[in-house]
This record gives structure tokens, C-alpha cells and sequence, in this order.
């Protein structure tokens, strides 16, 4: 097992799309367990590939129920009704904002074993999931934030030193 060091917002990796995984998918297995361990001593509750500066459509997660590998993992379904959640995220450090996300979706991804499956969640494992989605997308939660949090996180990012505009241009 090995701690893998995590990318921070600045680090350019974050903002690219990732690749998929090619087969056969068991070849992820020794990283995906690393990304698990890191993820646990982080501390946190999923990982993305790109977290670690591994351009590639890998996410691990744990919702509650055990660890979960996600590999080439899509989001097919997305409810109308939506939720709003304090988020963090390990490449943001000590920086969390209510965000407002879809309370159902359906995914399909696949497994260390090849093996495509899909599955509709809610709660807080619809939350993680898309939450690191995004992050194969080269989006970050700090993307998502409501206009009235914009100012406030991006005054905490310049005082944490980290130099992300959270502002879109007008």
C-alpha cells in the first residue's frame, strides 16, 4: 500500500479532462487500492484519479457502506430535484461551501473485474459521486458555488495562498 500525494486546485491536472481506462481493468487494481488508502487517511470520502495527477476516468468512494471503484464511470440519469449540501473537497483544503447538487441520479460504470454495471442512488452517495465526476471533467466544487459564496471562498483561497479565481469574467 501507498499514500499517494493529492494535487491542490492550482495544480493544472485538475482542469483537464481525463482519459478512459483501457482494458482489461485489472490493471487498476493496485492503484485503485492505493487511491482507497489514500482517500481513508486523507481523510475523506471519494477520490478521483486526477487528485493524484493521474489524468484518467478512475474514482474511488466511500458513501458509508464500504470502499467502491468506479471505473470510466458516467452519469446517465440526473433528478429534477435537487439538494443543497455542505461539500469539501481534498484538493480544496479546509474550504467547504453549500452546494446545490441533483438528489437522484443513475450512473453506469465499470468494475476492477470488466464487468459494466449501472446503479441509481440518492443521498450522500449521489453527492460523492458526482462530486468526483466532475473532477474527470476538470470541474471543482468551488465551480458550482452559489453567487452568494463566490466572494467569501475566493478571499479564503487567496488567504489559504492558493490563487483560484472563483469569479467568472462578466
Amino acid at each position: 500500500m501507498t499514500i499517494l500525494p493529492i494535487f491542490v486546485c492550482t495544480d493544472k491536472v485538475l482542469r483537464q479532462k481525463a482519459g478512459d481506462c483501457a482494458k482489461p481493468f485489472s490493471q487498476y487494481a493496485q492503484l485503485a487500492e492505493n487511491m482507497i488508502q489514500t482517500m481513508y487517511k486523507a481523510p475523506g470520502i471519494g477520490l478521483a484519479a486526477p487528485q493524484i495527477g493521474i489524468s484518467l476516468r478512475l474514482v474511488v468512494y466511500d458513501a458509508g457502506n464500504g470502499s467502491v471503484v468506479l471505473i470510466n464511470p458516467e452519469i446517465i440519469f440526473w433528478s429534477e430535484q435537487t439538494a443543497a449540501y455542505e461539500e469539501g473537497c481534498l484538493s480544496v483544503p479546509d474550504i467547504t461551501a453549500e452546494i446545490i447538487r441533483p438528489a437522484t441520479i443513475k450512473f453506469r460504470a465499470y468494475g476492477l473485474d470488466g464487468y459494466k454495471f449501472e446503479k441509481e442512488v440518492s443521498g450522500l452517495e449521489a453527492r460523492v459521486i458526482q462530486h468526483e465526476c466532475d473532477h474527470l471533467f476538470g470541474t471543482l466544487f468551488i465551480d458550482k458555488l452559489q453567487d452568494k459564496d463566490k466572494l467569501l471562498i475566493e478571499k479564503q483561497l487567496k488567504k489559504a495562498g492558493m490563487k483560484v479565481a472563483v469569479l467568472k469574467a462578466k
